[in-house]
């Protein structure tokens, strides 16, 4: 079994935000998200262990306080958009509280486009 440390050590090197960069749009960005075997195994080890979820937000909002040059874009902007598509998948609600965490975070490109992209699937509410 893959534990949710062994994921987001995978997510959090450079081969795998050379993966991402290597889109060339949001659309191309989605695809290689679903497709990848590890956001495949991230996905259903959020399913299977709701623990984990919060585990993985609280990841998320460690990386998000952490920019060691705030002047260049995130070093970790492709695993928190990996992320945030992760728990998009699984819990909508914690995918639209970190999706607006995200939003508030300064020098995230592809994050950045993916929280916009899980508030526009949000349905209105009604007064």
């Amino acid at each position: 079994m893959t534990t949710l440390t062994e994921l987001t050590s995978f997510f959090e090197d450079h081969f795998f935000a050379a993966y991402v960069k290597a889109a060339n749009g949001f659309s191309v960005v989605l695809i290689a998200l679903e497709q990848s075997n590890e956001v495949q195994l991230l996905i259903t080890l959020l399913k299977q262990e709701s623990s984990t979820r919060e585990m993985l937000l609280t990841r998320m909002s460690k990386l998000l306080s952490t920019n060691p040059n705030p002047e260049y874009a995130h070093p970790l902007d492709e695993a928190i958009t990996a992320y945030l598509y992760a728990l998009s998948q699984v819990d909508e609600n914690l995918a639209q509280q970190a999706a607006t965490a995200v939003l508030a975070t300064p020098r995230l490109w592809w994050a950045n486009r993916m929280a916009t992209h899980i508030q526009a699937q949000q349905p209105e509410t009604m007064p």
